[in-house]
């Protein structure tokens, strides 16, 4: 089977100009993996993992983003829930954002560990949103799928964007303690070769890694707008498909804007985002522990 259109197709061979990056232990070096390391098992059951905590790294939509999704785009979803009866998806909490990395791990230590092996930050990315689509964790797993919208692959931003996937991936997936529960079951079992062998060596696929001292490309980011555990059956495809469809319409030409910080989150099983536990400045490393509102040491260069 394919890779889902999460995550980049480039995963069998080597992006276009890759950039030298370390290698993957060298990174690894920042981190402590979990006391027994990563439990696999989970991967060669029919059932999903049960989810005890996962914890992502991400950008935060800026204001200005919400502010043309608010008015253009996030009301015609919202009625399209109603219409279709979702309400579970119409219900659930999140903090708009787009992905750099997940990881799961029952150790409630893991954000502060996660903050202190956070590796070299990007530049604040300018970048843009565009293009609405449907996708699911792995072609003909049923679900989880999501209507997601894209990014550029192009430009300073993308690749600031990319780089910094790879460094992440290699220093905070050390610190998992198996592989994402929607990453296991219905979805592994189905899943290109490519991205199995990223969920069983850094837990989710989707993700950049160095493999032969060469970045392999992929990390497709993205924003969700829609997170749901519905069957993705042909009825419910073709109902989305047309939503996203005539989004694609209301918002051709994407949203231009700049992200200036990356935040440390908890993370529900889909994906979703529940909270926000530290935000750090990109353009000063400057970190805030969001309860608190507490000013933490910075992130050194």
């Amino acid at each position: 089977m394919s890779v889902s259109r999460r995550t980049m197709t480039t995963w069998t061979g080597l992006a276009a100009g890759a950039l030298a990056f370390p290698s993957l232990p060298a990174f690894a070096q920042k981190t402590a993996a979990t006391p027994k390391g990563p439990d696999n098992s989970a991967l060669s059951k029919p059932t999903f993992r049960p989810h005890k905590a996962t914890y992502g790294l991400v950008y935060r939509l800026p204001a200005d983003v919400n502010k043309v999704l608010d008015a253009k785009v996030r009301p015609a979803i919202k009625s399209r829930l109603a219409l279709f009866g979702m309400n579970t998806e119409a219900a659930l909490k999140n903090m708009p954002h787009v992905t750099v990395v997940h990881i799961h791990s029952a150790d409630a230590t893991t954000p502060a560990k996660m903050l202190a092996a956070m590796p070299k930050l990007p530049p604040p990315i300018k970048t843009s949103l565009k293009g609405f689509y449907t996708t699911e964790a792995a072609k003909g797993a049923g679900h989880p799928w999501w209507l997601d919208l894209g990014i550029p692959k192009t430009g300073d931003g993308f690749e600031n964007m990319m780089a910094f996937n790879t460094r992440a991936t290699a220093a905070l997936c050390p610190l998992r303690d198996g592989p994402l529960p929607r990453c296991t079951g219905p979805v592994y079992a189905v899943m290109s070769d490519a991205a199995k062998e990223l969920v069983q060596t850094q837990g989710v696929s989707g993700v950049n890694v160095v493999k032969d001292g060469n970045e392999v490309r992929a990390h497709n980011p993205h924003n969700t707008l829609v997170y749901s555990m519905k069957k993705f059956e042909v009825p419910m495809q073709a109902a989305w498909n047309a939503v996203a469809e005539e989004l694609n319409k209301v918002q051709p030409d994407g949203i231009e804007t700049t992200f200036n910080d990356v935040s440390i989150v908890e993370i529900g099983f889909a994906g979703n985002v529940i909270r926000e536990i530290y935000r750090i400045n990109l353009a000063d490393g400057a970190v805030l522990a969001v309860a608190t509102n507490k000013k933490m040491p910075p992130i050194k260069a």
